[in-house]
């Protein structure tokens, strides 16, 4: 919760930041285009796939470890924070 809500205020700091004019880019409302959308996630897309990836093995293999006991997932909390 924490975490979101850090990411959360630093977006919003950073919006306005930028929307003020003060930075080197000038963030400007407009409309959304799709072909736009397309070309960032045709490039982007895996690489953020293989940044997501890691946490989502750490939440399942958490939620199995836990079926095994208090100790079974300190343990392995232990562990995961450590790699």
């Amino acid at each position: 919760m924490a975490v979101t809500i850090y990411y959360t205020a630093a977006a919003i700091a950073l919006e306005r930041y930028m929307v003020k004019g003060r930075s080197g880019l000038v963030l400007k409302r407009g409309r959304l285009e799709a072909r736009l959308f397309r070309d960032i996630l045709r490039v982007g897309l895996i690489s953020a796939l293989a940044a997501i990836q890691p946490n989502l093995t750490v939440i399942v293999i958490t939620g199995a470890v836990g079926l095994f006991g208090i100790e079974a997932l300190a343990g392995y909390g232990m562990a995961s924070r450590l790699d």
